[in-house]
């Protein structure tokens, strides 16, 4: 019963924001908030990640982006670009760990959001908090010279990841940027998501 009045909750909440056009600012640039009823994102990080994401690839070749965790796939209508994730099976999905992903080439841009902060933290594989660590560096391994990889956190959820970004703050091919939201909904208004998105240029 819970659950149907939950998902009757967010139903009424969708009719009334998603022909709303609020808009948030992210470095200088305005985007419209992402309304969708999956995950119902106006509660959440979502509705300002999925737009920043799709901005940032919209001119990219589907074969040159990488994207870490299935999670565009829920928000576009068509996702042809490879995508990563290790637990959900689904068509064009591939079924790996970061670190046994050994693709025949590399990408001009590798995405991932709000996924990293989970890899070796959570799952039936023994807890490592430093995988995620490691997995950044894997990332940047695949990249081509002078691509970009960007990937968004949640501050406060994975502390070694956090201190480890912040010692990432000085360097000149790094670009790390904060932003707040909260829920829009009618219930834990009060609570504050505060994400980090950091955008890393390989260099030659």
């Amino acid at each position: 019963m819970k659950n149907i009045l939950v998902s009757l909750k967010h139903r009424l909440e969708y009719l009334f924001f998603r022909n709303r056009k609020d808009k948030f600012v992210f470095e200088g640039k305005e985007y419209n908030y992402f309304y969708n009823l999956h995950n119902a994102t106006w509660n959440n990080e979502r509705k300002i990640e999925i737009p920043i994401f799709v901005e940032y690839i919209k001119d990219t070749p589907t074969n040159d982006l990488l994207e870490v965790g299935n999670t565009l796939h829920y928000y576009m209508r068509r996702t042809r670009h490879t995508v990563l994730d290790k637990y959900e099976v689904m068509n064009g999905v591939i079924n790996k760990d970061i670190v046994e992903f050994k693709p025949l080439r590399k990408f001009k841009k590798i995405i991932s959001i709000s996924t990293i902060e989970h890899i070796g933290n959570e799952g039936a594989e023994e807890i490592n908090p430093y995988k995620s660590i490691r997995a950044i560096d894997i990332l940047i391994y695949l990249l081509e010279d002078n691509g970009t990889l960007l990937f968004s956190i949640p501050c406060g959820y994975h502390p070694k990841l956090d201190q480890c970004i912040k010692t990432m703050e000085n360097r000149k091919n790094i670009k790390i940027s904060t932003i707040k939201t909260k829920p829009f909904g009618i219930t834990n208004r009060s609570r504050i998501f505060k994400i980090k998105f950091v955008k890393i240029i390989k260099s030659v």
